[in-house]
């Protein structure tokens, strides 16, 4: 690799000087941008892209929201029938 990176004649002589910078820590520097969109939804947006989500890869939407919440009843407390 050294003979052909110091015959600038060579037709490797490029790729073989790459390849020694490489190996000396002169890395070429490679740079990405990342766009990202936060998007906030309600709770029925969100459980409404969940249940289209789980229909779309055959999941039952229920084991992945949960239970339904119970119903608030107004008033006084109630004893069990029990």
């Amino acid at each position: 690799m050294l003979r052909v990176a110091q015959n600038p004649n060579h037709k490797h002589h490029l790729r073989a000087c790459e390849m020694l910078a490489n190996r000396v820590g002169l890395h070429e520097r490679v740079e990405h941008q990342v766009t990202v969109e936060h998007k906030d939804m309600t709770g029925a947006e969100l459980e409404g892209r969940i249940k289209q989500l789980a229909a779309k890869f055959g999941l039952d939407a229920r084991k992945l929201l949960g239970p339904p919440p119970f119903e608030v009843i107004e008033g006084g407390k109630r004893e069990s029938a029990a």
